[in-house]
């Protein structure tokens, strides 16, 4: 009788535990990693003498991350400085936030074996999956621009998922804008945002900014789409109000009289 009511027992006991890991899992549909990062580094070099400094600042906590990261380096003559700052939020249900990455070097042109030269990057990664469909809404920007001394900047904002992809770049454009909404299918999806920026001699800086919500609900219309739909709605009904006129005349149907 004991080791039945145990038995009984351990199977109630996974009942309910099965009971809550279902539970668990049909309140939080959306399962997500995140991890945000910033980098820098300012280097000078003159013959066999070497002058440099890094920052770096990273979170794998979801929730806001608001960071600036400067640093400046001079020697022989030269600079070479780094200015990279993120300013992201992450939700469960969304995300949103800004990133720039600058730098600057320069000042050895006339120095024999010598050189300055800055790099930073700004960066954020949000892995997540989905256990029932989605819907989704995202608007962004990027910018960078590289130049011919090897000098550059770069952005990218990108969802890739099991059955789609898309890529959002600054690929040489001053300022290039995505606005995308759809269906998300259940399964493993990946968001990159991405600002580099690298100098050799000169200036140099990149930039994203982003905006990405999730919902069960299909996403609410934008005004401009609201009102073109209401315009081509009222022409649509105008054009079948005057069939029908049209129709009526040629049928012969007589107007009412008047009593």
């Amino acid at each position: 009788m004991t080791r039945v009511c145990s038995v009984l027992k351990r199977t109630g006991m996974i009942c309910v535990l099965i009971g809550w890991f279902g539970g668990s899992a049909a309140a939080d549909p959306i399962l997500l990693s995140t991890s945000r990062l910033v980098t820098g580094r300012a280097t000078i070099e003159v013959e066999l003498l070497e002058w440099f400094d890094s920052v770096e600042a990273s979170t794998g906590v979801p929730g806001p991350f608001n960071t600036v990261k400067t640093t400046t380096v001079t020697g022989g003559g030269g600079v070479a400085s780094v200015d990279v700052q993120q300013h992201t939020t992450i939700s469960p249900t969304g995300w949103s936030g800004s990133a720039g990455a600058s730098t600057r070097a320069g000042g050895l042109a006339d120095v024999e074996h010598a050189s300055a030269f800055a790099e930073a990057q700004s960066e954020t990664a949000i892995d997540f999956r989905l256990t029932e469909p989605m819907f989704y809404r995202f608007t962004g920007t990027v910018s960078g621009v590289s130049d011919d001394s090897g000098s550059g900047g770069f952005a990218l904002v990108a969802l890739h998922g099991p059955d789609f992809s898309w890529v959002l770049d600054s690929d040489g454009q001053a300022a290039p804008v995505l606005s995308r909404s759809g269906l998300l299918s259940p399964g493993d999806y990946a968001f990159r945002a991405l600002a580099l920026s690298f100098a050799f001699d000169g200036s140099q800086s990149s930039a994203f900014n982003f905006q990405f919500g999730l919902s069960d609900k299909a996403p609410v219309p934008e005004p401009a789409t609201l009102l073109l739909f209401a315009t081509g709605a009222a022409f649509v009904g105008r054009r079948a109000w005057r069939r029908r006129g049209e129709q009526s005349v040629a049928g012969g149907s007589a107007p009412l009289e008047e009593a």
